[in-house]
Parts: C-alpha cells; sequence; structure tokens
C-alpha cells in the first residue's frame, strides 16, 4: 500500500492588514498545521524583525490524529454547545464527534488538547484568558446517539468599580453536558433530531441550566429546519462569556431545476420580557437558466422599540451573455432602509475571467447620508506548477469622493500558494 503524504501552504503580505504565513503536512490519518501572522497596518510592508516590529506577532499550531488533537483549536459538537449554548447552528453532534476540532490556527479562539477518538480527556482555555481553564471528560461514540461531556474549571474573581455592584469572587464550577441525536432516510426523506442539556454549578455562586433542539426534515426538494435554545439566568460558559436567554430559528429551502426559493425567521430574547426581544425575518429567490443567474435578497429586521423594522435589499444578476466579451460579468444592488429612511444605496459590477492567467475586477458606488464612496479591488493569479502567485490591489474600503481622503487609500497584496501533490 502507498503512503499518503501531503504538504500545503500560503504567504501573504498585506500593506494594511496582516503579514502572514499558513503551513499544512498530513501524512496518512495525521496532520499537523501552523499559522504565524503579525498586523502590517501603519507599517511600511513587511515589519521587520525588532523587539518593537514582533511584539504584535502571533503563532499559532495544532495537530489532528485518531487519538489525539491539540493545539489552537474550533469548537465542535458538546464542547460547542457547552461554550455557546445559544450560538447559530446546527452545533449538537446527532453521532460521535469530538468536543474540540482542528481549524486552521489563525482562525480559533480557543487552546486545548483531546485524547481519545470515542471518549477520552481534554483541557480547553480561551487564548483572550488562559487562567480560564477547563478540564474534564467525554464521551461520544460513534455509533451511538449518546453524548457526554464533564468540565471543571475556574471562574476568576472580578472586583467592580460600579458602587451598586458587589464584588465577584473566584469561584469552581463544573459543567455536565449531555445530547441525544437521531436519524432516519428513507426513499422520499431525510430527517435529523438532537437536543442537549448542560447544567452549570458551582461554589460560590448560582446554578445554571440551558437546552437546545435542532430538528431538520428534507422531503424530496423541500428541506426544513429549526433550532430553540433556552439559558437560565446567570448563565456563564467555560470562557465566561453569557448567552441570550432564548432564541428561536426556523427556515425552509425549496429546489426545483433553476428555481431556489429559501425564508428564514429568527428571534432573539435578550431578556425574558415581552419588549426585549429582537426579530430578524430573511428571504432570498434564485432563477438560474442556460449560464445566467439572478438573485433577489430580503431582510427583515426589528428591535424592541422600534416602530419600523431596518430593510434590506439585495440583488445580484450574472447574464452570462458574451463570454468572450464580458467573461463572469455580474452585477450587484444593495438597498438599506432604517427608520423607514433610506440609509444607503450600493449598485457593483465584477468581471473574472481567464484560463492560465486567471483575472477579476470588481468595483462599487456608495450613495449615503455622507455622500457618494467608490471601492474596487483587482487581482490576477499566476500558476506556477504546484504552486501559484496572486497579486491584488484594491481600496482601503469605501473611499469617499469628496471630503478628507485617507493616507493610504490602496492597499497592494501578494499571495503565494502551494500544495504536493
Amino acid at each position: 500500500d502507498s503512503i499518503s503524504t501531503a504538504w500545503s501552504g500560503s504567504a501573504s503580505v498585506d500593506s494594511a492588514q496582516v503579514t502572514s504565513l499558513h503551513l499544512g503536512a498530513s501524512h496518512e490519518d495525521m496532520a499537523v498545521a501552523m499559522s504565524i501572522v503579525h498586523p502590517t497596518a501603519g507599517t511600511a510592508g513587511f515589519p521587520g524583525f525588532s523587539h518593537e516590529a514582533l511584539d504584535g506577532l502571533s503563532i499559532g499550531l495544532n495537530f489532528d490524529s485518531p487519538l489525539l488533537v491539540a493545539g489552537d483549536l474550533g469548537l465542535a459538537g458538546l464542547g460547542h454547545f457547552i461554550f455557546q449554548p445559544a450560538g447559530t447552528g446546527p452545533l449538537l453532534p446527532v453521532y460521535g464527534r469530538r468536543p474540540l476540532r482542528a481549524e486552521r490556527p489563525d482562525g480559533t479562539r480557543y487552546r486545548g488538547i483531546v485524547l481519545g477518538s470515542e471518549g477520552g480527556l481534554l483541557a480547553v482555555y480561551p487564548l483572550s484568558d488562559p487562567s480560564r481553564l477547563a478540564s474534564g471528560a467525554w464521551f461520544s461514540p460513534g455509533g451511538s446517539p449518546l453524548s457526554v461531556m464533564v468540565l471543571a474549571g475556574s471562574q476568576p474573581g472580578q472586583v467592580s468599580d460600579d458602587w451598586y455592584e458587589t464584588d465577584r469572587v473566584q469561584a469552581d464550577r463544573l459543567w455536565s453536558a449531555a445530547s441525544l441525536g437521531m436519524t432516519s432516510k428513507g426513499k422520499l426523506h431525510r430527517m435529523s433530531l438532537a437536543g442537549a442539556l448542560v447544567a452549570s454549578a458551582g461554589l460560590p455562586g448560582s446554578d445554571a441550566m440551558a437546552g437546545r433542539l435542532e430538528a431538520m426534515l428534507a422531503i424530496k426538494r423541500i428541506r426544513l429546519e429549526a433550532e430553540a435554545s433556552l439559558v437560565s439566568v446567570g448563565w456563564r460558559a467555560p470562557d465566561g462569556v453569557e448567552a441570550v436567554p432564548a432564541r428561536f430559528d426556523l427556515s425552509a429551502r425549496y429546489r426545483n431545476r433553476g428555481l431556489e426559493l429559501s425564508g428564514s425567521y429568527q428571534q432573539v430574547y435578550k431578556v425574558l420580557v415581552e419588549s426585549g426581544f429582537k426579530s430578524v425575518l430573511r428571504s432570498h429567490v434564485m432563477l438560474t437558466k442556460k449560464g445566467s443567474e439572478f438573485k433577489l435578497a430580503s431582510t427583515f429586521s426589528q428591535a424592541a422599540g422600534q416602530s419600523l423594522p431596518d430593510f434590506t435589499l439585495d440583488t445580484c444578476w450574472k447574464p452570462g451573455l458574451l463570454p468572450t466579451i464580458l467573461p463572469g460579468l455580474a452585477l450587484e444592488t444593495s438597498w438599506k432602509a432604517k427608520d423607514g429612511l433610506s440609509e444607503r444605496f450600493d449598485v457593483g459590477a465584477s468581471l473574472k475571467g481567464g484560463r492560465k492567467l486567471r483575472w477579476s475586477m470588481d468595483s462599487g458606488l456608495r450613495y449615503d447620508t455622507k455622500g457618494r464612496h467608490l471601492k474596487g479591488t483587482a487581482s490576477i493569479l499566476v500558476p506556477l506548477g504546484c504552486s501559484s502567485l496572486r497579486f491584488g490591489l484594491r481600496s482601503d474600503g469605501w473611499i469617499p469622493l469628496s471630503g478628507e481622503q485617507a493616507e493610504a487609500p490602496l492597499v497592494l497584496s501578494v499571495t503565494w500558494r502551494f500544495s504536493e501533490p
């Protein structure tokens, strides 16, 4: 049997954001990834190697194998639920899943270690506060609908500057979570259902609980999804983050040949009273025919106390006409109204083409209460065997066409990517 070994990576320099290096290697069922990132905002190109220039340097590393995952990781399964019980999902594991997973290290917020493939030990803490270390055990077999996880950690104390708010003393806390899931698949349908509960107790401190349900039903060309979460007063995740008391999400999608319809409704309660919610209604229609595509999307958002909802209407048209003259042409518009008054209107166009040398150009014009603004990007991708170079030039956000101009309105970026094999 041949041994599978692969390498991949990228290095990029952006004159306004970051200088970064990402490397990854895999051998059979093991993988390692590393990211080195430095903010370059306010510098002239590469920051150099002085002590002052290296202050913002961050290095991330993780390792992934069947029995061990370690380093800078992302949340998954019951781990995601315990840290974010009211987050956008789906979060819950229908069948076995480890509570932490390897992701590109520069995009993670947690550092930890997980031992075992279907159960074992773990330890994790947020990169923003290493003192909030939580450790425990987990059990999530691949073929079982049951997942269980227990974490124990310390919540640091806090001295309050507010006369009316008492100081918070250091507390030891315990989080216990369990979930059940099921799936069903027939000739005409697919269905999944998962529910989870987590309880938190501490000394000193109040007890708290959180629960969540997720459901999915697909019948031929129709797909329905629902999520609901409830969190009791006084909830604190292991990283110290609170969660909204209640959240409800419903969505539906229909696809048939060149037609796609979707809609979703979300209601979030910041406090469990009639006037403490915010609701969001989204919908989109997409038509595709013979290489052309048209999409219309709308969003209504209304919080407590608003007499009229905020409204956003977006369109995107890809005509698929004249591919030799206007390849990859797309025309877009976006209009937003707030409190019944127009807040902004955007119009944009993009072109993409090329085979060996791939290129793209985007431009946009914005009208808002402060005047007119312009933005644009242009890039070219040069293939070099198993690697490629991408050169990009873009505006630094929206540039006002009148009034004060930005010091460096244009941003240059260079990205090198490689992979083997």
